[in-house]
């Protein structure tokens, strides 16, 4: 339903239509047109008068609210009990579940709040058949009518009158007379309290002129809105009043039961607005006063017209307007939910279209503008990955060039104390040849940092990376032999002498010659024998460690 624009309530009578165009100005509800055309009493299909009048008024072009006659529609009041904790929605569903099943028929239902006491928890629930929805919008969409509610009449009425009239807390009776039916609604500030609809109307007082006069019903029918009148005096009026009890007993046996429902006198109608083409019959209004012992007048107001001349005429139509725009009252709807759900997404189609390629080209902006960014992000890893792959093999070339002048070092360390030492050495070269025994040979005379960095260089496989570079860049520490430069000199010879005794002869004239602190033969792991050749005698490799005495 629409908050603003202009809606049309379109009230499809027996032998009229009225229109009604109504808008918001501020918080007001204005009525800005009405239309009504006359239809045929021949009864005949009106919809081939209708529908081009529709389209001639611009109906066609803006949403309208159409109306559900009271004959069907249920009213049913609810109440509900302090300690009953159910929402007005769970009481309602509950109520037309039963109802259903006692009817075989799921009945599409609304239901609009009673504020009679704040301490009590009323409501009016109002149901219809879907087969009478179903058929009443077909009809409608037949027309070219753009539908967007269903509002039971009895409803409509009331809404617009209470619209149009002064501030009146007690409740008040509205009588909707129309051609073949009669609605009457009973309600106030609080909402609408009771409704209900009865066979008979406008067109028992035509029969009655027609019986009378011995006319057709047509000309009853012009007769009764031209000269028709209950008032005393009038010919008509013993014709008329009969018919009048009839019709006035009707409304107070619904009367009476609007009192069983409401007991309470505060909830009584202190007075009557009769709306509909009935109501303008001469003379009703005071009958009825006369009959009920309430004041009654006929409507003469609508929203924005203080005095309408044609009022009760429209007031259907405008209370469907009303509805539409969200200005009524009592918002009772019994339009079905899935023809709710069809006109919203009909009416908004161009929205969600819009919104859809909006969203399209807002995904399509962002995945472009993603795949750029992805893009541009692989460019800059790849130049990272180059720039990275650069500083990896210049500090790959940095790392060679540390461990190659680091073998230099460790390779020149040995010269270095050589000739610091050159003095020691040649002594002790000349004391073990003075030493040693004629058959024995001094095949290296070494200082222990060379030896044994030889040893474990000759041992190492060849490096496959950087890392393995750095490992052997470092001899390994012996842990249980100190190295100490010249102060620790290795002798590695052949001996003859299976038992070791000239080694050991050796050792003896070296340590007590004062050059050599001390001597010994190293341990049996790094003793090994050679092969002998033919005719050579025995030979055995022997390796000696001396350490020279400080000078």
């Amino acid at each position: 339903m629409s908050r603003k624009g202009t809606i049309v309530g379109v009230d499809i009578g027996q032998y009229a239509v009225k229109a009604v165009w109504a808008e918001r100005r501020g918080r007001s509800l204005v009525v800005t047109r009405m239309e009504t055309l006359r239809l045929p009493t021949d009864r005949s299909d009106s919809g081939v008068i209708v529908a081009p009048w529709i389209e001639k008024m611009g109906i066609a072009k803006l949403p309208s609210v159409i109306g559900l006659p009271g004959a069907q529609s249920i009213f049913q009041p609810l109440f509900l009990p302090a300690e009953d904790l159910r929402t007005f929605e769970q009481a309602t569903a509950m109520e037309v579940v039963k109802f259903n099943e006692m009817a075989s028929e799921t009945m599409v239902y609304g239901f609009s709040p009673i504020a009679i006491n704040p301490r009590e928890r009323r409501l009016l629930l109002s149901m219809a058949r879907p087969s009478v929805l179903q058929e009443t919008m077909a009809r409608a969409r037949s027309l070219g009518l753009d539908v967007i509610d269903i509002v039971p009449t009895p409803a409509a009425a009331f809404n617009v009158l209470d619209l149009s009239t002064a501030d009146h807390p007690a409740p008040y009776l509205c009588i909707n007379i129309g051609y073949s039916g009669t609605e009457l609604a009973v309600g106030s500030r609080a909402g609408l309290l009771f409704a209900r609809a009865f066979a008979g109307g406008g067109q028992m007082f035509t029969d009655a002129l027609a019986k009378s006069a011995g006319i057709p019903a047509a000309q009853a029918e012009n007769l009764k809105l031209t000269e028709g009148s209950l008032l005393k005096g009038s010919a008509s009026a013993a014709a008329l009043s009969k018919v009048a009890d009839l019709w006035l007993a009707e409304v107070q046996s619904c009367l009476a039961v609007h009192r069983s429902v409401f007991p309470d006198r505060g909830v009584q109608p202190a007075r009557a607005v009769l709306a509909g083409g009935g109501a303008e019959l001469r003379g009703l209004a005071d009958y009825t006063a006369a009959k009920l012992g309430i004041p009654v007048v006929a409507a003469n107001a609508l929203p924005g017209h203080p005095n309408a001349p044609k009022a009760a005429h429209f007031a259907v139509a405008a209370g469907l307007a009303a509805v539409g725009l969200r200005a009524a009252t009592t918002p009772l709807s019994l339009l079905p939910p899935d023809l709710r759900d069809e006109m919203t997404f009909r009416r908004q189609k161009a929205f969600w279209i819009a919104a859809g390629i909006t969203a399209v080209l807002i995904l399509a902006t962002s995945l472009l503008g993603g795949f750029r960014y992805s893009i541009r992000m692989r460019h800059k890893l790849d130049e990272q990955k180059a720039s990275l792959a650069k500083r990896q093999q210049l500090g790959a070339e940095l790392d060679a060039i540390k461990a190659r002048n680091d073998q230099m070092v460790a390779m020149a360390q040995p010269v270095r104390n050589l000739l610091m030492a050159g003095t020691t050495v040649r002594d002790l070269i000349t004391l073990i040849a003075t030493c040693k025994a004629s058959g024995d040979s001094i095949v290296m005379i070494s200082d222990a940092d060379s030896y044994f960095t030889r040893q474990w260089a000759a041992a190492q496989p060849a490096a496959r990376g950087l890392r393995d570079r750095r490992r052997a860049s470092a001899p390994p520490v012996t842990s249980n032999i100190a190295t100490s430069g010249l102060q620790r000199v290795i002798i590695e010879g052949i001996t003859r002498t299976p038992n070791l005794s000239t080694v050991k002869e050796l050792i003896t004239k070296l340590t007590s010659s004062g050059l050599v602190e001390s001597a010994d033969l190293l341990s049996a792991d790094k003793l090994r024998s050679e092969p002998i050749p033919e005719g050579v005698g025995f030979q055995q490799r022997f390796v000696m460690d001396l350490k020279v005495a400080a000078r």
